[in-house]
C-alpha cells in the first residue's frame, strides 16, 4: 500500500501556504503601508487569551482537546492496523465491528503516547512563558501561578 500519495503532498503544501505563510503576507502588506511613527495594533480575532471569570470551566478546553486527540488517534491507528472491517463482493471496505475499528490493537499505545506528549508539551510551554515573564518582571502573579503548576 502506497502511503505517500500526491494528495497528501497537495494537502501538506496547502496547509503550509494557508496556515503558515498567510499571516506573514498580511503582516508584510501592513508593514509596507505604514508610515514612520504610525502605531499598528494587532489583536486576535477570537478574544482574550486569559480566562477572566473564575466560574468558567477551563476543563472543557482540555476535555475537547483530549476528545479530538482520541478520534484522530483512533483513525490513525485503524489506518496502520486495520481491524473490524469487511470487504463486500465489489471490493469496497465497509465497517463491520465499530468497537474493533476504534479500539484496534495499536490504539492504546498510540493514545497514551499522544496524551503524554500533549500534556508534557503544554507544561513546558506554560513553564517557559512563566519563567520568561518572571525574568522580565511582567505579569508576576500569573507567572508565579504558571510556574508553580
Amino acid at each position: 500500500m502506497e502511503t505517500f500519495t500526491p494528495i497528501i503532498v497537495v494537502h501538506a503544501l496547502a496547509a503550509l501556504f494557508v496556515l503558515l505563510l498567510g499571516p506573514f503576507q498580511i503582516l508584510r502588506r501592513r508593514r509596507d503601508r505604514a508610515q514612520e511613527g504610525d502605531e499598528i495594533e494587532f489583536s486576535g480575532p477570537f478574544g482574550s487569551f486569559f480566562l477572566r471569570e473564575a466560574d468558567r470551566p477551563a476543563l472543557l478546553v482540555a476535555g475537547g482537546t483530549t476528545l479530538s486527540a482520541f478520534w484522530i488517534i483512533a483513525l490513525n491507528s485503524w489506518m496502520q492496523t486495520p481491524q473490524g472491517h469487511i470487504v463486500d463482493e465489489t471490493g469496497r471496505i465497509l465497517p463491520g465491528d465499530w468497537w474493533a475499528i476504534i479500539f484496534n490493537p495499536s490504539f492504546p499505545y498510540r493514545l497514551a503516547h499522544m496524551l503524554t506528549a500533549m500534556f508534557l508539551t503544554t507544561g513546558f510551554v506554560v513553564a517557559g512563558i512563566s519563567a520568561f515573564c518572571l525574568l522580565r518582571n511582567r505579569f508576576l502573579e500569573h507567572a508565579r501561578v504558571g510556574l508553580s503548576m
